[in-house]
């Protein structure tokens, strides 16, 4: 089995953060998304690993291809042009041979749940969980034996509150690139662009059987108050860390919260659900609820619910704050 988790979106509603970073290397409680991502899927037997990127972040195969080394086997494929999720995953058809299954995850958002049993016994499935407004999500509607009867991408009248979260398997990839290949040679779209939904739901309207697995929990990552939603979710859940090389003088930490390396904290109050990368410095500072990349410094602050980007200088900030990379904010008179 390989397994494809497809991140060639552009983020461009975690800018200004995504003009530097691609999404998936975003960090949320001590690590990359991506990281996050792989790890809720490592019980799984996969050989390979194929990434499906755009043409310009490569960094997310080379983090992967490194940070997995010896695990599994790492592949790009290039998606070109962002005409959907269908497509994106086509670009990965001339990786399998037919027969071989498929597992797809998506690559902006951290889903809790076990897949294994489904695998080995080589159930198509897709994860969904119920949600209280249907009409936002893929939806899927089951019958009394728990097969999928009908899909619909985000429907005016939903058939039910089954959500699609983005997991996927299919035990013949070969069926599956055929149907979305079918979509796109008869240009069936749906909100302008080939959706993965479509083609599985020709798949089910040919006579495919697909069963639902509801998941445990689902983090989406895609806007700076869901990624830093996750954040304290996933520090809640798992517990926080502090490197042994972190510097405290007169201040207070409040868990949990994870703090990297040759951070610097004087006379403040961190915490709690805080990120905090490589090298930070922070003064005079109170911060909750935050995510602060590398080597910025923050003095005289206030920070909740804020990102602050990689060597952003910040000084006298109130409460809700979000800049980029090497930014610089001086509220001080």
């Amino acid at each position: 089995m390989k397994a494809v988790i497809p991140v060639a979106g552009a983020g461009t509603r975690l800018r200004p953060h995504t003009l530097t970073t691609p999404k998936p290397l975003l960090p949320v409680a001590g690590k990359p998304i991506i990281d996050h991502i792989i790890e809720s899927i490592s019980d799984l037997k996969f050989d390979s690993l194929i990434l499906v990127t755009g043409p310009d972040n490569g960094e997310i195969f080379t983090h992967v291809k490194t940070t997995w080394r010896g695990k599994f086997e790492v592949l790009r494929a290039v998606q070109d042009e962002k005409l959907g999720l269908g497509h994106a995953i086509f670009q990965a058809r001339n990786f399998f041979e037919r027969g071989e299954d498929i597992f797809i995850i998506l690559g902006d958002t951290i889903i809790e749940g076990k897949f294994s049993d489904l695998v080995e016994q080589k159930k198509d499935f897709l994860a969904v969980k119920k949600v209280e407004d249907p009409s936002s999500y893929g939806i899927v509607e089951i019958d009394e034996d728990g097969h999928i009867v009908s899909l619909e991408e985000k429907p005016q009248h939903p058939k039910s509150n089954l959500a699609i979260v983005g997991v996927y398997y299919v035990s013949d990839a070969a069926a599956l690139f055929e149907a979305v290949q079918y979509i796109i040679a008869n240009d069936i779209k749906t909100k302008n662009e080939y959706q993965i939904t479509d083609a599985l739901k020709k798949m089910v309207e040919s006579g495919w059987i697909f069963y639902t697995r509801e998941i445990d929990n689902w983090y989406d990552c895609g806007r700076v108050s869901e990624i830093l939603k996750t954040n304290r979710f996933l520090l809640q859940k798992r517990g926080g860390y502090m490197d042994k090389s972190v510097k405290i003088e007169n201040s207070i930490i409040i868990d949990p919260v994870f703090i990297d390396r040759g951070a610097k904290i004087t006379n403040s109050i961190i915490g709690p659900y805080v990120h905090i990368s490589t090298g930070v410095s922070f003064e005079n500072t109170m911060v909750k609820n935050s995510i602060i990349l590398e080597n910025a410094d923050v003095e005289d602050s206030h920070l909740e619910m804020s990102i602050v980007g990689k060597n952003a200088k910040v000084k006298g900030a109130p409460l809700k704050l979000n800049i980029g990379d090497y930014s610089e904010l001086d509220m001080k008179r």
